[in-house]
């Protein structure tokens, strides 16, 4: 039987990211072998995901197949949790591979960017999940109450009057990691004229911030 593969999906910013990591610090304090990629795409990457949930296994000193194989019956013998995030375009030799890990317990997560219909249209032809959730941009007030709880934590350089946090709330887009990136970038002076928060910069600036982190990933 083969390990349970899920896929979550969602716009860039949505909080993929940080779900998997905390998902990754849950399995480390549970004690169970957990390995991570931060792209995924090659055969490489899921390899190097297994090697960090088995450092045990020596795969220095054999080929690469071997290695393959030699963590493949690591995960039979005491599955994984496998967290493979920014999914792209993987390859036949990833997939073969993916399906081939068997065992009871544990499993694959994945996680996706989708924008656009047409990004879930290519995650879906990739068949590479049982399962699919999706992680929508949240709701105004949830959001509005998200925003508030950051901006509370924070000192900031000028006060903020009512409409500048609905101002910050609609400028995040309902995406949580634009939020945390704009009450990050409140403590530049650049991101304040005349003491009131320059909303609009700051929704582009984060645009542009998550972009080249994304590229920058692949």
């Amino acid at each position: 039987m083969g390990a349970a593969r899920s896929c979550f999906y969602g716009p860039v910013g949505v909080g993929k990211s940080s779900v998997i990591r905390w998902l990754d610090a849950r399995a480390e304090a549970r004690g169970v072998p957990r390995g991570l990629a931060l792209t995924t795409e090659t055969l490489g990457d899921l390899t190097t995901a297994l090697s960090r949930a088995y450092p045990h296994v020596d795969v220095d000193s054999v080929t690469m197949r071997h290695a393959r194989s030699r963590l493949r019956n690591a995960f039979e013998q005491r599955p994984a949790v496998l967290l493979l995030d920014h999914l792209g375009q993987t390859g036949r030799a990833f997939k073969g591979a993916l399906r081939s890990l068997r065992g009871m317990g544990a499993g694959v997560l994945l996680a996706a960017d989708v924008d656009q219909p047409r990004d879930h249209d290519r995650v879906r032809r990739l068949h590479l999940a049982q399962h699919e959730v999706e992680l929508p941009p949240l709701h105004g007030s949830t959001m509005r109450t998200l925003m508030r709880s950051m901006l509370a934590a924070v000192d900031l350089p000028f006060p903020l009057r009512t409409e500048d946090v609905s101002a910050l709330v609609t400028a995040a887009g309902g995406l949580p990691g634009r939020a945390v990136w704009i009450v990050e970038t409140l403590h530049d002076s650049g991101a304040w004229r005349n003491g009131r928060p320059r909303c609009d910069w700051l929704r582009v600036e984060a645009i542009i911030a998550a972009a080249e982190r994304y590229r920058r990933q692949r």
